[in-house]
């Protein structure tokens, strides 16, 4: 998948494949609000962030907005060519392969939280992260992962971020 840019609308369709995947599996709405024409480009700058992998033996990141980017440090060629796995430390493996699995069977799960590591060592503390299943045509292509909440492990104050607009964000 392209970097998101005007050319390509921002990655339009699969925003919207994220955003109808999540209505529908959490059926509430999706937390960035937008409309349609421009979802693609709202959901890329949002102040949350937003992950998606796909549904292969070893998932490899299809798509990460600025802020996700932002987080781990690294830029859209670096993270959509890295397993997803290798976003979080190794003593975390295990709960987040536990996470996964769960996900896949029940379709969603809301409210996980876990520690991941940025390209340059960075700990931090995702908190209240919605995860779901993706399925295109009724197939299932993967998992997204949405949050606005993280703590910076390693900062002696903790550096917790979420968005100061709450928790709905729109255009």
């Amino acid at each position: 998948m392209d970097q998101p840019s005007t050319s390509n609308d921002f990655q339009q369709m699969h925003c919207h494949l994220l955003k109808t995947n999540f209505e529908k599996l959490f059926e509430e709405p999706f937390p960035i609000q937008a409309p349609i024409e421009s979802l693609g480009q709202i959901v890329y700058a949002s102040s949350y962030s937003v992950l998606s992998h796909s549904n292969a033996a070893v998932p490899i990141f299809t798509y990460a907005n600025l802020s996700a980017q932002s987080l781990w440090e690294l830029g859209w060629a670096e993270i959509t060519t890295m397993p997803s796995y290798q976003s979080a430390r190794e003593d975390s493996q295990r709960d987040r392969a536990e996470l996964l699995t769960k996900v896949q069977q029940d379709g969603c799960s809301k409210s996980y939280s876990g520690v991941r590591i940025s390209s340059s060592g960075k700990r931090f503390e995702i908190k209240n992260v919605y995860v779901w299943n993706l399925y295109q045509d009724e197939a299932y292509v993967g998992q997204a992962a949405l949050f606005n909440e993280w703590v910076y492990v390693d900062s002696p104050t903790g550096g917790l971020h979420s968005d100061p607009r709450g928790q709905n964000e729109s255009v």
